[in-house]
């Protein structure tokens, strides 16, 4: 009895013409034709020699016949034709960019708005040791720098573009590799801890995100308050694993001078998680790439 049922739906397998989307592309299958004009069913849609649909711009089948065994009947599902499939793959990719797209904004929109301004394409100096330093820490961001929670310290004298590069790099980091970043000044973190009614959980918030980076580090150091924040903001980012960038007027070995205990615990966490990068392009210890 077995046998028969096997024999039955292979007989009507055979007659329903199970088909692959391939098989009536070149392969002998042709538009049936009645007085010279195409065949087409009751909607006006072309039919194949066999009775299927499909596609006059780019001919290939609407619509599949297969037997059903369980059903014990043949079905004559719709499918998509080559010129809809990549049409939906279009827009499957233009819908993915544009959450892509919000998602970066979402992720840069509470940076200083000056600082989500800069980006490398403004860089009038691509070709200088800065510019080239900085853009190589982009390249090298996913399979070094952010696996290692190597930061850096960007430091030098005033209007040298220092919170330019760095914001360059918050902005390509977020918009090449999705990262969440946030970018804002000393200042304004320390503001922000201030007014916050959940202090602890704004710090939480800063030490989650991919790239945190601060600008103007060093004005903490005119209040105990600023200095036990700003090393709550960097500890915190040390014990996450996380990368911080940091820019300042202070030379990277002032850091470590007539320091008291609050400044020498930041200025730890700061050898050891950022690399000490003068805008003359140099670095002190140099970036292994």
């Amino acid at each position: 009895m077995f046998n028969r049922i096997i024999s039955q739906t292979v007989q009507r397998s055979k007659s329903a013409v199970q088909i692959k989307p391939c098989d009536y592309v070149g392969d002998g299958s042709k538009t049936l034709y009645i007085n010279g004009e195409v065949s087409k069913d009751a909607y006006g849609r072309p039919l194949t020699d066999k009775g299927l649909l499909y596609c006059g711009k780019c001919n290939t089948l609407k619509q599949y016949r297969i037997y059903a065994p369980f059903a014990d009947k043949v079905i004559e599902p719709y499918v998509e034709c080559d010129c809809e499939r990549q049409l939906d793959e279009q827009e499957h990719r233009r819908i993915a960019e544009e959450n892509r797209q919000r998602q970066i904004d979402l992720n840069l929109s509470q940076a200083d708005s000056l600082m989500l301004k800069n980006t490398f394409a403004l860089d009038k100096s691509p070709d200088s040791d800065a510019g080239k330093l900085f853009r190589d820490y982009c390249r090298h961001w996913r399979d070094n720098f952010r696996p290692k929670n190597i930061g850096l310290y960007i430091f030098g004298d005033v209007g040298v573009g220092k919170t330019f590069y760095a914001s360059c790099v918050a902005n390509e980091i977020a918009r090449v590799y999705g990262d969440t970043v946030r970018a804002l000044s000393v200042t304004k973190a320390i503001n922000d801890i201030f007014s916050a009614t959940d202090k602890s959980g704004y710090i939480e918030g800063l030490a989650s995100v991919d790239l945190l980076v601060l600008d103007d580090f060093g004005t903490e150091r005119k209040t105990e308050y600023g200095l036990e924040q700003i090393y709550s903001i960097i500890d915190e980012r040390y014990k996450a694993q996380k990368p911080i960038i940091l820019t300042s007027n202070l030379d990277y070995k002032a850091l470590s001078q007539k320091a008291g205990i609050p400044q020498q615990r930041i200025f730890d966490r700061v050898k050891d998680m950022c690399v000490p990068v003068k805008m003359d392009g140099k670095s002190k210890r140099g970036i292994s790439i």
